[in-house]
């Protein structure tokens, strides 16, 4: 059996998948730490909008420990394959239209208070959870988290995917989320016809 390839670097984690919509496609982003270093280094796989992959850029600021620049980069892109699969994977789900019939609304992981109203549902094999923040008006945020077959569990930012715009109106419409939180809500609309207005 093939032995999966380590890293050197101490912290690795994925933390980012967004689309771009001047390149016109998505970037998958994986963090490594390692000592002192002030800065992630990062691996990015980027894909097309169809979700097909394009290629792998990596932003190299440090170096490991009696390392050169392309031993530290080989580093980073060989552990990164690992998470190439499951780019692909989430990027699929996420390109197509999103059936709201698939989602599925987890009420009892469903939560308010000052800063936020979290939504937390399934699609598939990922849980997510929508984050409507008060404080921040018009930037809400999506956390997904997947747990692989080694029981690992990745989470991961996504950002401003263009099949989400249907989750959100999706959730915000949903009659348990309308009644329980109707005042949440109506301030939330409130806030934004006042950003946009001021």
């Amino acid at each position: 059996m093939a032995q999966k390839y380590q890293t050197r670097a101490r912290e690795v984690w994925t933390e980012f998948l967004g689309y771009n919509e001047e390149e016109k496609g998505y970037i998958f982003l994986i963090n490594f730490m390692y000592g002192n270093w002030r800065e992630p280094n990062m691996v990015a796989f980027i894909f097309d909008e169809k979700g097909k992959y394009k290629e792998t850029k990596a932003y190299i600021f440090h170096l490991f420990r009696n390392c050169s620049l392309g031993q530290t980069k080989d580093d980073h892109v060989a552990y990164s394959m690992k998470f190439k699969e499951l780019a692909e994977s989430l990027i699929a789900l996420l390109v197509k239209p999103i059936k709201t019939e698939h989602i599925k609304l987890n009420e009892q992981s469903t939560l308010v208070n000052d800063m936020v109203l979290k939504m937390n549902f399934t699609l598939e094999k990922w849980e997510f959870d929508y984050f409507l923040r008060w404080n921040i008006i018009g930037k809400d945020m999506l956390k997904g988290r997947l747990i692989d077959e080694s029981d690992e569990q990745i989470f991961i930012q996504v950002d401003n995917v263009p099949s989400l715009k249907e989750v959100r109106a999706y959730l915000l419409n949903h009659p348990t989320i309308r009644v329980k939180y109707i005042n949440e809500l109506a301030r939330n609309e409130q806030n934004l016809k006042g950003s946009v207005q001021g």
